[in-house]
């Protein structure tokens, strides 16, 4: 191919093409004068942003007309903000409260205080045209305890379910950043000897503090491109798993991030920096606890240890400081000691605890 020769014709397609343009504008700017309309007229028009028509949410009636209803005349704003502070007063109506909104009425109103010192992660939500934030936290409230639709709290707030889906998101990042760094954290050593020890010494299970295992919660929206990593053997649906520890009374003591169902025990707590750190001895390394054992004689002595150790199942690593039941064994001794700890590990199994935790939560 001629180079030349094509870049000659590709100049005199250009040349047309402009030419064409230069026509079909000069019929459209005689069209225009024909009808009265003026340039500046036409490029004001397009530059002009378009504004989304204001729509109204609740409506009541007056003498036959139909008015806008404000969201501070909405019903939960009259039933529960109207007053304040001092709008419920009766134990029947804080008990209904706490029961719709999982948190007590002193609760909530310290929640909003909180968010009201934090505008930065709320800014979009405050100023003078913005919904009033105390309903927007009743329905992100509702949204979580009761499992409400956005669109299901319209008629009780007066306030668009985009709102509270802004809102929504706004509180969960706020809660995973500011109220996580807040209120959660690691108990400290001698809450772990006072309490979280108690049952497990009374079972002779002397320096256990808890109980560690893989959990699988569903999560149905899964992106396409890493579907298969979430298709784990414990569920049929896509799912999320958490290396989660407790204690005998079902208080979680530390949790890891959510990682692909696929992960399984031995993969999981290498993400877990509350096994790791007791592990490594960073953790409880001034605990200290007695245990029985026989010398090379046969003798029964008393042994001191420092540190503490976690039951588990057999999927974990072999560590000195996470403890399975022993499995492959005739030795009797050793049998009855691995069902007893299979005893004391299957009393706070997984879908118990998270069974209470929903039915607590839905009730």
């Amino acid at each position: 191919m001629d180079i030349n020769l094509y870049t000659k014709f590709q100049r005199n397609q250009d040349e047309e093409e402009a030419e064409d343009l230069e026509i079909f504008q000069s019929i459209v700017r005689q069209i225009n004068l024909e009808e009265g309309i003026l340039d500046d007229d036409v490029n004001n028009v397009c530059e002009q942003p378009k504004k989304r028509a204001k729509r109204c949410v609740l409506e009541y009636m007056v003498d036959g007309i139909r008015k806008p209803c404000p969201p501070e005349h909405s019903p939960w704003y009259l039933q529960f903000l109207s007053a304040g502070t001092e709008t419920l007063q009766s134990k029947r109506s804080l008990k209904k409260f706490r029961q719709q909104f999982r948190l007590p009425y002193e609760s909530y109103w310290k929640l909003l205080d909180l968010i009201l010192a934090h505008p930065k992660h709320f800014k979009r939500h405050m100023g003078g045209n913005s919904k009033p934030i105390e309903l927007l936290l009743l329905g992100t409230l509702r949204y979580l305890g009761r499992g409400w639709m956005f669109d299901d709290l319209e008629g009780t707030t007066g306030i668009s379910r985009d709102v509270h889906r802004t809102f929504f998101h706004t509180f969960i990042a706020f809660g995973r950043t500011t109220l996580y760094n807040k209120y959660v954290r690691r108990p400290t050593l001698q809450e772990i000897i006072s309490y979280h020890t108690r049952e497990y010494n009374l079972a002779g299970l002397h320096g256990s503090i808890g109980y560690t295992d893989g959990v699988h919660i569903m999560c149905e929206k899964i992106p396409q491109a890493v579907r298969n990593q979430h298709l784990g053997h414990k569920i049929k649906h896509t799912s999320r798993s958490y290396n989660v520890t407790t204690n005998h009374r079902r208080f979680i003591l530390a949790t890891t991030w959510g990682h692909p169902a696929t992960y399984n025990d031995k993969t999981l707590v290498r993400f877990d920096d509350f096994v790791q750190g007791i592990h490594r001895g960073e953790l409880y390394e001034d605990m200290k606890f007695d245990l029985f054992e026989k010398s090379g004689n046969g003798t029964v002595i008393r042994q001191s240890y420092k540190g503490c150790w976690i039951i588990c199942d057999n999927g974990y690593l072999k560590w000195s400081t996470t403890i399975p039941p022993m499995g492959m064994s005739t030795h009797r001794p050793t049998i009855r000691w691995s069902e007893w700890l299979e005893s004391m590990r299957k009393d706070v199994e997984w879908y118990e605890l998270f069974h209470n935790l929903q039915h607590t939560t839905l009730c």
